[in-house]
């Protein structure tokens, strides 16, 4: 795999080509001349690039872009896996590095994907995939995640799920292959985390009782589909019970005890998530703190005025447990949230305008 020491220096060389052929493209609305023999534009490799990467990660894909909820398919995390979707990124940038933007949209667009995938790729080189251990987004996360978003009104959608749902042991198995490598190039998570996630798998699977994936295949009710429903519900769970029994009786005891991951890694991830590539950690870590603070301190406020004397602990079982503060019903929600998220934009214009 090319290495991507290599490739930053060919992207600064791409970044400056770029800026002394378009110096004059900072409005998004202006159209500039395009060579009839140009290459491709970034507004077509960008839209392929999306169509690929569904096809590659697609579990990744319904909770990054949102695309895929009703394929048949699940992520392949296995190395081979993650190869593919470097491969596809390095793609992607060769094909950006000879593009040439039309407007200042375009140029803006290029330059965000060529930051997001320059950083996923620094994320694959560091080994981050094959230890990558979370009870929110790890893989065995997103996929569970996956079915909760998937149509179910119609037979078809059923037998959908089916099929995704018979996907389910071969993504966790492709899940455990990541990590054994990981644990094979000494690319390991902490213990915290890895016992946090091996009890989430034991929890998904039922703990010897109807696990997630059966109950969850129980909805379709009585049908043509019943039987393979739940039989593909039963694989899933135990899945994930030997996923979680694997984590806890082979990961765990070759995991570290230390939780903080350093200034390496903490960059890397700065940047694939946050596009901070040049983030500066101690006042990253000065500012973190400053905002726990007022936040704690507004939280006080805030428990006082709904709750004058009583603790945090003692608002939130107020406000969980009195019906005349509760909102009835999904539309009542969905408009309350609208309603918030209107006052907090017209707030935001006022201020910024």
């Amino acid at each position: 795999m090319k290495r991507l020491s290599d490739h930053l220096v060919e992207q600064r060389e791409f970044a400056y080509r770029r800026s002394r052929a378009h110096p004059g493209l900072p409005d998004a609305n202006v159209t500039t001349r395009s060579d009839s023999s140009a290459s491709e534009t970034v507004s077509t490799i960008s839209d392929r690039f999306v169509s690929e990467y569904a096809a590659v990660g697609p579990t990744n894909a319904v909770r990054a872009l949102g695309i895929g909820k009703d394929s048949t398919s699940l992520t392949d995390h296995s190395p081979d896996g993650t190869d593919e979707l470097a491969s596809l990124l390095w793609r992607t940038l060769r094909d950006l590095s000879a593009s040439r933007p039309c407007t200042g949209a375009e140029r803006v667009g290029g330059d965000f994907l060529v930051d997001w995938a320059t950083a996923q790729l620094a994320a694959i080189e560091s080994g981050e995939p094959t230890r990558l251990m979370s009870e929110l987004v790890g893989p065995q996360a997103q996929t569970r995640t996956v079915f909760d978003l998937m149509a179910k009104e119609t037979e078809q959608d059923w037998e959908t799920i089916a099929t995704r749902l018979e996907n389910v042991p071969g993504a966790m198995a492709s899940y455990i292959e990541s990590l054994s490598a990981g644990l094979d190039d000494g690319n390991v998570a902490s213990v915290r985390l890895v016992d946090g996630v091996a009890n989430q798998c034991r929890t998904w699977a039922g703990n010897g009782s109807g696990g997630w994936f059966q109950g969850f295949a129980a909805s379709y009710g009585d049908g043509s589909l019943d039987r393979r429903l739940d039989s593909a519900g039963a694989a899933a769970d135990e899945a994930y019970g030997r996923l979680g029994q694997w984590l806890a009786s082979t990961y765990a005891p070759l995991a570290t005890e230390t939780d903080g991951v350093g200034v390496d890694r903490y960059q890397i991830a700065a940047a694939a998530q946050l596009g901070a590539s040049n983030l500066d950690i101690e006042d990253a870590y000065e500012w973190g703190w400053q905002e726990l603070a007022r936040i704690e301190a507004e939280k006080k406020i805030e428990c006082e005025t709904i709750l004058p004397g009583g603790s945090c602990g003692e608002v939130m079982h107020l406000l969980t447990r009195d019906p005349s503060r509760a909102i009835d019903g999904v539309e009542n929600y969905r408009a309350w949230l609208q309603d918030v998220t209107d006052e907090r934009s017209e707030r935001c214009r006022v201020r910024h305008s």
